[in-house]
């Protein structure tokens, strides 16, 4: 019966709250400029995990204990995709490891980016922030250190030449 609660509610806010809307994500360049980071890599495991897990533990604690018992559903429900990524190359950012965590909505009705697959390449444009935290609370700095962000308002992309050429020129100005 919990399941079907917690279903119920995540299509019921999926209708209005979590549903994705953007503009094109624009060029390259400007794709480049307003991302953190930008990076080539092959998706080494994806799975799905919850809000809480995405953050900080003190911060997903201290948040879990005050959300009403509906945000509390959904903050404890999978509903973010995780992608462990192998860089190949990278673009834009500071990367600490040759293999890099990047979160993602579920569905594309979250912005998220179901098509991941283990394996394949992609070039992710990221932002170091969650654009998804603003459901629970406009706190900053709740993310996870070294971890990042992309949505269907970035240019993240399934790997292809042209677009990897284009960031190459970028990074020769």
């Amino acid at each position: 019966m919990k399941r079907i609660l917690i279903l119920l509610v995540v299509l019921n806010i999926g209708n209005y709250s979590l549903a994705c809307s953007c503009q094109d994500p624009g060029t390259v360049e400007q794709g480049f400029e307003y991302s953190d980071m930008v990076v080539h890599g092959t998706v080494l495991n994806r799975s799905y995990v919850t809000y809480r897990e995405t953050m900080k533990w003190e911060k997903g604690d201290s948040l879990n204990e005050i959300l009403t018992d509906r945000k509390n559903d959904l903050f404890n429900f999978e509903l973010i995709l995780k992608i462990e990524l192998q860089l190949c190359k990278s673009y834009k950012g500071e990367m600490v490891s040759d293999t890099i965590v990047i979160y993602t909505g579920r569905s594309s009705a979250a912005c998220g980016f179901s098509w991941f697959e283990e394996g394949e390449d992609s070039i992710i444009y990221g932002t170091s922030a969650s654009y998804t935290y603003g459901f629970f609370t406009y706190e900053d700095g709740l993310e996870k250190d070294g971890t990042f962000w992309t949505n269907h308002c970035m240019r993240t992309t399934e790997y292809n030449v042209q677009e990897a050429k284009e960031l190459e020129a970028l990074l020769t100005e």
